[in-house]
C-alpha cells in the first residue's frame, strides 16, 4: 500500500490530478490505517488546490480535523498575481520569505535570545506581549527601528498607502511538542468600528 501511496503522490506532483485523486480515493478505503489517513490528507490538499473545498472538508472531517486554512489561500499559486492584487485581498496578511537581510536577522535573533532583553522588556509575563511603535521619517539608530523601517517600505508598496505605526510581538516557549505558536486570528478592532 505504501508504494501505491507514493505512486499517487507522484501522479499529483506530475500534474495528473484526476489519476492521483482516483488512486488516493481508493487508498482511503483499504490498507493500513496510516496509509488511509495519509491518502485522505493528500486528497484533501489536492481538492483544496483544485478549488473543491467540499471534498476537502469531507476528507479532513474523516480525519477528525475541525479547522483548515481558508480555501482562497490554496488557490493563490494556481491563480497567480491577479488573486493577490485584487481588492478582496488588499487587507490580507502577507508572507515574505527572506524579508530581512541575513545579517540583520541574526542581529535581531541574538537580541531576542539575550536574557537582558527579557529582563528589561517591562511586561509582567514572558508568555506574550506586543509593542506598537510610531514610524517617523528619520533613519532609526536602534535595531528594532531599522527592522521596522525595512518592513515599512515593503508594507507601503504592498498596501499602496503610508504606514504610520508598526506592531511587533514575541513570546517565549519551552522546547517540546507544544512549543510552536498556535494558529489564531488577530482582530482589527479599529477597522471593525469603521465598518
Amino acid at each position: 500500500m505504501r508504494d501505491a501511496f507514493v505512486a499517487a503522490v507522484k501522479l499529483k506532483t506530475n500534474g495528473k490530478f484526476e489519476e492521483a485523486a482516483a488512486k488516493l480515493r481508493s487508498l482511503t478505503k483499504k490498507g493500513k490505517r496510516n496509509v488511509r489517513a495519509a491518502a485522505r490528507h493528500e486528497l484533501a490538499v489536492l481538492a483544496l488546490q483544485r478549488g473543491d473545498a467540499t471534498v476537502a472538508d469531507e476528507e479532513l472531517c474523516a480525519l477528525g480535523l475541525r479547522y483548515r486554512l481558508s480555501a482562497p489561500l490554496w488557490l493563490g499559486a494556481r491563480q497567480g498575481p491577479a488573486l493577490l492584487s485584487s481588492d478582496s485581498m488588499a487587507r490580507s496578511v502577507r508572507v515574505l520569505d527572506n524579508a530581512l537581510p541575513e545579517e540583520v536577522f541574526q542581529q535581531l535573533r541574538q537580541a531576542l535570545l539575550a536574557p537582558k532583553f527579557w529582563e528589561e522588556h517591562g511586561y509582567p509575563t514572558d508568555e506574550f506581549f506586543s509593542y506598537s511603535m510610531p514610524l517617523g521619517r528619520r533613519h532609526p539608530r536602534k535595531l528594532l527601528g531599522a527592522v521596522a523601517t525595512r518592513f515599512r517600505r515593503t508594507a507601503e508598496v504592498l498596501a499602496g498607502e503610508e504606514c504610520g505605526r508598526v506592531e511587533w510581538w514575541t513570546h517565549r516557549r519551552s522546547a517540546g511538542a507544544d512549543s510552536g505558536h498556535q494558529l489564531h486570528f488577530d482582530l482589527d478592532e479599529l477597522g471593525m468600528r469603521r465598518e
